[in-house]
């Protein structure tokens, strides 16, 4: 099944630093207590830093701060793009893929998708 994330952020600091944050807060806000997957692209090839050592990291931060128990089976998925110029920021939840296995896709969660992968 595709994964549709919902927007959460898009972030025009591009550094580590901004992008952990805004992860630690999708986190705390969404999946506090759950279990998460973070998933990390670089579609700027030339960023500096690999995406799964990018996504190690974030996810060694959520677990330091025991807001999340970080999970590579996990349903529930913070997603970062990163961009030339800017870092998009989403997460798709396991309640909300359930939506996806009916024919229509509410248009509350349509509005807010950002890809499906």
């Amino acid at each position: 099944m595709s994964k549709a994330y919902k927007l959460y952020d898009v972030i025009p600091n591009r550094s580590t630093g901004s992008i952990k944050s805004t992860c630690i807060d999708v986190v705390s806000r969404v999946f506090r207590g759950k279990e998460v997957f973070v998933e990390v692209r670089r579609w700027d090839k030339g960023y500096p830093i690999k995406s799964v050592d990018l996504a190690g990291e974030i996810a060694r931060e959520i677990m330091m701060r025991g807001i999340a128990t970080p999970n590579i089976n996990a349903k529930n998925t913070v997603f970062v793009g990163i961009e030339r110029d800017f870092v998009v920021v989403g997460y798709a939840s396991e309640e909300e893929l359930r939506l996806f296995e009916k024919k229509a896709l509410p248009i509350e969660i349509a509005r807010s998708v950002i890809g499906i992968v």
